[in-house]
């Protein structure tokens, strides 16, 4: 029991520092989704007065985390892994997302519009008996 106990603490040593570094990676994306004021159920619930966001907030507000988020890219892989995909997805894709902040009553996302539609391909599996729905897709949604 005692050598199981050194190998595990020895195991533990070993990974702290990348353990630190999941858990920094972590808050930084939990700082982006706050960004985004996602998801929108959380801004309701919160004792503050809920004041929706304009699609120029919410870009001035990634454009600035993004600039204070500069990990180390030898010592802290899982940061560096974070900010390589979400400066790639925010140069290729960020500003189109932004448009549904500035329509009244739109989500910010499609996620329960996508929910619904995987319900209805796993209908349409079972009751087809196929394990693709993409010969259905065709017929249209």
């Amino acid at each position: 029991m005692h050598q199981l106990i050194s190998q595990v603490d020895r195991a533990l040593e070993r990974n702290r520092v990348l353990a630190q570094d999941v858990a920094a990676a972590h808050v930084q994306l939990q700082r982006i989704a706050e960004c985004l004021r996602y998801p929108p159920r959380l801004a309701a619930q919160r004792d503050q007065p809920h004041f929706p966001a304009t699609s120029q907030q919410v870009r001035d507000d990634m454009e600035r985390l993004l600039g204070e988020f500069k990990p180390d890219l030898k010592r802290q892989p899982a940061q560096a892994t974070l900010a390589h995909a979400w400066q790639r997805a925010w140069a290729t894709c960020g500003p189109d997302l932004l448009h549904c902040y500035d329509i009244p009553g739109l989500p910010p996302d499609n996620l329960q519009l996508e929910a619904f539609f995987g319900q209805l391909r796993r209908a349409q599996r079972r009751i087809s008996g196929r394990k693709a729905t993409a010969e259905l897709r065709d017929f249209g949604q």
